[in-house]
């Protein structure tokens, strides 16, 4: 049986983020035991997204990842739907829409032991279904792709980007991915978007760059080459 590693990355905000964080850590603890659950954090300094993603790739024992944002749940058989795919696609992202929860609902679920199904009714959200070909939130594929991939660009700083730059270039260097009609859960917390993110104007620049090498393994490889970190 292969080995799991799921990797959240993760940095503290000291409030809401954190207690939501506790209580998915112990949900991934209780539902999905038999993985490896990679904590990849940064306690000072604007996050980097990709260099948690590839630092713990590179320490993660795992045959397949589940590379996930450290603020989703999710029904845990749609990995083992997942990992099926993956003989046929080199990646495979098992959601198309993401349960939007409230503030008040958030909290009401952080009151609950964590599992699944969840101990208390869902019944304050909205469905964000916007993420039909977005590469944020919940990717799964094996090491190899992961590597083939060229890891994610650690130019990508703060909030943006760095996930639809890492789904690029895995297209077109591995193949397309597939999509499945699932649905994730968003737990609240203050947000962050491409308005008041930190490097948005790089980031943006940056991820249009990946954007015009799509379908072009030689422009995408050269776009990976220029990189201070090399390929996995």
């Amino acid at each position: 049986m292969k080995k799991i590693s799921i990797i959240l990355p993760y940095q503290s905000d000291n409030g809401p983020r954190d207690k939501a964080f506790s209580w998915v850590k112990k949900f991934y603890e209780a539902t999905m035991p038999e993985a490896e659950l990679i904590i990849s954090s940064q306690k000072n300094g604007t996050i980097n997204v990709s260099h948690a993603f590839n630092n713990a790739a590179e320490t993660a024992a795992g045959d397949i990842f589940v590379l996930a944002d450290a603020d989703i749940i999710y029904n845990p058989a749609i990995l083992d739907e997942a990992i099926k795919l993956l003989e046929k696609y080199p990646c495979v992202i098992p959601f198309r829409g993401v349960v939007d929860l409230s503030q008040d609902k958030t909290n009401k679920l952080l009151e609950t032991e964590p599992n699944w199904p969840l101990n208390t009714t869902i019944d304050d959200y909205s469905i964000d279904n916007k993420y039909g070909s977005f590469g944020g939130k919940l990717k799964v594929m094996s090491r190899e792709t992961y590597k083939a991939a060229g890891g994610f660009d650690e130019r990508f700083v703060g909030w943006g980007g760095e996930d639809d730059a890492f789904i690029y270039a895995l297209k077109t260097l591995c193949g397309p991915f597939k999509k499945l009609e699932n649905q994730v859960i968003h737990l609240w917390h203050p947000k962050i978007n491409w308005y008041n993110a930190p490097n948005a104007k790089d980031n943006r620049s940056l991820l249009k760059r990946y954007n015009r090498a799509i379908g072009n393994k030689e422009d995408m490889l050269k776009l990976i080459s220029e990189r201070k970190r090399p390929i996995l």
